[in-house]
């Protein structure tokens, strides 16, 4: 399955970015003032060999100015899951950014980044092949523009639409993909996107 390949690789890439960032990639790429710009699906193009495309971007300024949103149509291959419109720049993997999540976000002298890395998360009580990194669902967003699932433990779960009939296909924090029913309880993904979460429930 062309989707499963893809997660595989995007985990590849976010572990290759802590190994050369001391963290995980920040979900949005933000100005000095936390002003999201460009989604991190551009942080992490030089680990996807796509080190010419991420230097067309110009990383100070929003996915929609002139110059970034002229590279939409330039949606690299491992974006575009089996219902996505590459034409459109559309894609399908997204992941759960706020409290308590693996991209939770943090200012730094540096800019704004995931407070996370993976050895920390390999570190969390419910190891790193419980965690989600990504998914796979059929409410796509365009590649470059730094929307993904808003969370927070206090409010209720992000609706999710499945592409395939029963299940979701996700990324794990321990860089295997698997699949997730359609029927899995909200408590469930809940701990799955919470390093910290005690729960004793999983996805699997």
């Amino acid at each position: 399955m062309k989707s499963s390949s893809f997660l595989k690789q995007l985990g590849l890439a976010i572990q290759n970015y802590d190994s050369a960032n001391g963290r995980l990639p920040p979900q949005a790429i933000c100005d000095k003032d936390g002003n999201k710009l460009l989604s991190w699906r551009v942080a992490i193009l030089p680990f996807i060999e796509q080190d010419a495309l991420y230097a067309k971007f110009k990383l100070d300024e929003p996915w929609d100015s002139p110059k970034n949103v002229a590279l939409i149509p330039e949606m690299p291959l491992i974006y575009c899951s089996p219902s996505a419109d590459r034409k459109k720049g559309l894609s399908n993997f997204k992941v759960f950014t706020g409290p308590g999540t693996v991209f939770e976000m943090e200012g730094s002298p540096n800019g704004w980044r995931s407070k996370h890395s993976v050895a920390s998360l390999t570190a969390s009580e419910r190891g790193s092949s419980n965690l989600i990194f990504c998914v796979e669902s059929d409410d796509p967003v365009i590649w470059t523009k730094p929307e993904d699932w808003d969370y927070a433990p206090d409010r209720p779960f992000p609706a999710m639409k499945p592409i395939y009939p029963h299940f979701f296909m996700v990324g794990k924090g321990d860089g295997s993909v698997g699949s997730v029913r359609k029927s899995t309880p909200q408590s469930a993904w809940r701990a799955s996107v919470e390093p910290d979460n005690k729960s004793k429930e999983s996805i699997d």
